[in-house]
């Protein structure tokens, strides 16, 4: 019989294994997880595959030298279930499972055997019998790929079609050098009012209120309600905590200059400091999170009209899949031709994110040579929200201090300009984490698509 394999499931699930291994591995295991050691490889089991459910696979992490998978089966949820048993194959090559074009296997007919006789001739190759979910394998090798796919199997109706083929890599995180973060204020200096109040204290909001918001009410200073609402007490307010509170009673020290509890520093080509004064400078510092920013300008290698493919070649930090070196390899849908210096069939001059990081370090833009994407927090980091809330909607004007960051567009006549980020969306492998910089927004991109970059590095 045909068994379906989903490449959708396949990629959300490659996905889901990086994007857990970047940020640690997730939440620490709970004492009842079952500590598999790696093991010699078995023998395969007689068996043809039959029409039952495969298993369900809803949870991925990994850690030093090991790997932590959650699953389930569809008739687990049923009120007489069968006694269900699991096997877990996994190996460090690719299965190669042949698949259609519409994502099926090519061998209609493939018997259980036959899967297993594939996966045995694989490097590495495991079989767990009758295995419990949570299932933790431990004693792996770090920064190395494994392949598995899970199959269950009941008295009966005998044994499943095995899940799609995933992918982990168990890592030390305790080796890699994390980024450390300061997080900048959110830039609010003012308050929000109530539309809906109880004012006669039994429990039920009242509709006498004026029901008009108003998200702009200068409250460190005293000012009332147009419409006479009330303001929320001040320890409910973001103006009267943290570093913009701060900055607008005086009791803030700044290296730089910058609206709120925004620090700036302009930087010359060199890296040097310039005065706020100054009317041309290439980087900015945040002399509070310690980033340095690339400036866009109007024309040239930095110019603001530039957009980029996403592309990253690191297999341990694409989220599954590389990207695009040309957008136009999209299905040949996309123009090629979207920054400067573009020349047909040169590599380094194509415009993605990998070779315009290239280009940036090799020119190096102000004294450095170690420019990046930054990840969603970073870029997010730079938002102030008090901008994004006083802004007419129809001018489009980005939430950033333009006094520092010029030529940061957020609009064109062909729509809203994102930013991309270094972080691989978790539910596709085709897809990244883009920021828009008029909104602070975070939005799903694909990586073919061509957007805007602002690089980071941090010294």
């Amino acid at each position: 019989m045909k068994i379906a394999i989903s490449s959708l499931r396949l990629m959300i699930a490659l996905t889901l294994a990086g994007l857990l291994g970047s940020c640690g591995g997730g939440s620490q295991p709970t004492d009842d997880l079952i500590d598999t050691p790696a093991q010699e490889p078995q023998d395969p089991v007689d068996n043809e595959i039959v029409d039952i459910k495969e298993p369900i696979i809803f949870g991925l992490t990994t850690g030093e030298s090991s790997i932590t998978v959650a699953f389930s089966h569809e008739l687990l949820s049923q009120e007489t279930s069968p006694e269900i048993t699991f096997n877990f194959y996994y190996a460090l090559e690719e299965f190669e499972i042949d698949q259609n074009e519409s994502g099926g296997f090519e061998d209609e007919d493939m018997s259980l055997d036959e899967l297993q006789e594939r996966f045995s001739s694989r490097a590495g190759a495991t079989l767990l019998e009758d295995v419990q979910s949570p299932l933790k394998l431990t004693g792996l090798s770090n920064d190395t790929f494994y392949y598995f796919v899970i199959t269950a199997t009941t008295a009966e109706n005998g044994t499943s079609a095995p899940t799609d083929e995933l992918r982990a890599t168990p890592r030390d995180y305790s080796a890699i050098n994390l980024l450390s973060y300061k997080l900048n204020d959110t830039g609010k200096v003012t308050c929000g009012d109530f539309r809906f109040v109880d004012t006669d204290g039994d429990g039920d909001v009242d509709t006498q209120s004026s029901q008009i918001a108003n998200n702009h009410i200068d409250c460190v200073n005293g000012e009332a309600d147009p419409q006479g609402d009330l303001v929320p007490e001040p320890s409910q307010q973001d103006a009267y905590i943290g570093r913009d509170y701060l900055a607008m009673t005086s009791g803030l020290t700044k290296t730089g200059s910058g609206l709120a509890g925004f620090d700036f520093s302009k930087l010359d080509e060199n890296g040097d400091d310039l005065p706020y004064s100054a009317t041309d400078w290439s980087c900015v510092r945040d002399n509070h999170t310690g980033l340095i920013w690339e400036v866009k300008k109007s024309e040239g290698l930095h110019n603001s009209a530039d957009r980029y493919s996403w592309y990253n070649e690191d297999e341990l930090s694409n989220g599954g899949f590389e990207g695009y070196k040309r957008a136009g390899d999209f299905g040949g849908l996309l123009e090629n031709n979207t920054c400067f210096g573009f020349v047909g069939g040169q590599n380094p001059t194509y415009c993605n994110s990998s070779y315009f990081i290239e280009r940036v370090n090799t020119a190096g833009l102000c004294g450095a040579s170690d420019w990046r994407l930054p990840t969603r927090l970073e870029l997010v980091g730079l938002v102030n929200f008090e901008l994004q809330n006083i802004n007419p909607l129809n001018e489009h004007r980005p939430s950033l201090d333009t006094n520092f960051f010029p030529n940061t567009e957020v609009s064109t006549g062909f729509g809203s300009v994102r930013y991309l980020t270094s972080d691989p969306y978790a539910r596709s492998t085709t897809a990244i984490w883009g920021v828009y910089l008029g909104s602070g927004g975070s939005i799903q991109i694909n990586k073919a698509l061509p957007n805007a970059i602002m690089l980071v590095r941090k010294p």
